[in-house]
């Protein structure tokens, strides 16, 4: 399922991008592909991903926990519903604000998923919990998307001629 997710996804970013570069020509240069790329790609990966994992962890709590190896019940989970539905939100502002806001949007991210990878580590390593919902390709994107977020982030800056910080 979490494949499937995965190419839906890449689908919708390259439908959106697809759009706006046939619309807008202007934008067709390397720092204007980063410019349109880049809020798709966030909107997408930071905000669908923040709200599909809201609906989970909020709407079907209990299989979800058991996909982590988590005890039914857990009243916790509907916190971390809550954080990611607040990401969710935070990834789809990124259509509308730019810059500075990126990174704060990615940093906050970063800092979530890779504290999640932290746990997920922890329960492989303490707990031998071997659920797919803690390893697996939930673990390698908690790691591997904040770093390709951060690459994508410092290559607009560097195409844009802006220093990274200063968005």
């Amino acid at each position: 399922m979490l494949y499937v997710i995965l190419v839906l996804q890449i689908l919708v970013i390259a439908f959106g991008v697809g759009i706006h570069m046939m619309r807008n020509r202007d934008d067709r240069t390397g720092a204007g592909f980063f410019k349109v790329f880049l809020p798709w790609f966030l909107a997408v990966s930071i905000g669908l991903g923040g709200v599909w994992s809201f609906m989970g962890h909020a709407f079907f709590a209990d299989e979800t926990a058991k996909s982590i190896g988590w005890p039914i019940g857990n009243p916790f989970q509907f916190e971390v519903a809550i954080a990611n539905l607040s990401y969710g939100v935070l990834g789809f502002l990124c259509l509308r604000y730019h810059g500075k806001f990126w990174w704060a949007t990615v940093i906050a991210y970063t800092v979530f998923l890779w504290g999640a990878a932290y746990g997920h580590i922890y329960e492989l390593l303490v707990n031998n919990n071997h659920e797919p919902g803690n390893a697996g390709f939930v673990l390698y994107a908690d790691i591997i998307t904040p770093v390709l977020l951060i690459a994508l982030l410092i290559a607009y800056s560097k195409v844009a001629g802006k220093e990274p910080a200063t968005g």
